[in-house]
């Protein structure tokens, strides 16, 4: 929690094996026990309980991921951001319910999760937010040599911020 807006936090296989999902079910399941570090204000770090809703906002960093459908643990409205370092190629998504679910591909990604009541059926729809602009970090590739000193790759493409367009956070 951070300033009453709830995240989750995945590191590539942590998303693939659905870590958060399991972690605010258990925590559900166990009677709420399970304390998250919270900031925000001017109390600085603290821990408090998970919260009873889901995370209006998920992070995934990851190398060779994409989101997967059946770990999201978000709110309805709620986004997930995932930065894949392996692919510099903006998401493309399938969007039938297969055996598989919803197949994203990509490399950088922001989908949102609304949840659809109906009198017979409760699922799931997804929205791919493709409006974003890329950012280099270095303005020319001698002040990105400069800066790596050989310690990492920028071969495969060149360092970037990825910025999207503002989304409202849903209220829970």
């Amino acid at each position: 929690l951070m300033d009453n807006i709830t995240f989750t936090l995945e590191i590539c296989l942590d998303h693939s094996r659905h870590v958060a999902l399991d972690s605010f079910m258990a925590n559900l399941v166990t009677g709420s026990k399970t304390m998250i570090p919270s900031g925000g204000g001017d109390t600085g770090l603290t821990l408090t309980a998970i919260p009873n809703h889901q995370a209006q906002i998920s992070l995934v960093s990851s190398a060779g991921m994409v989101v997967n459908e059946k770990s999201l643990v978000l709110a309805h409205g709620g986004s997930i951001f995932l930065q894949d370092g392996l692919s510099n190629d903006s998401s493309t998504w399938e969007g039938s319910h297969g055996e598989e679910g919803i197949l994203f591909d990509g490399g950088t990604e922001q989908v949102r999760r609304y949840a659809v009541l109906t009198p017979t059926d409760v699922f799931f729809e997804y929205a791919l937010n493709n409006r974003f602009h890329k950012h280099r970090i270095y303005s020319n590739d001698d002040e990105l040599t400069d800066a790596f000193n050989n310690t990492f790759s920028a071969m495969v493409y060149k360092p970037h911020i990825v910025v999207y367009r503002p989304v409202k956070i849903p209220v829970v």
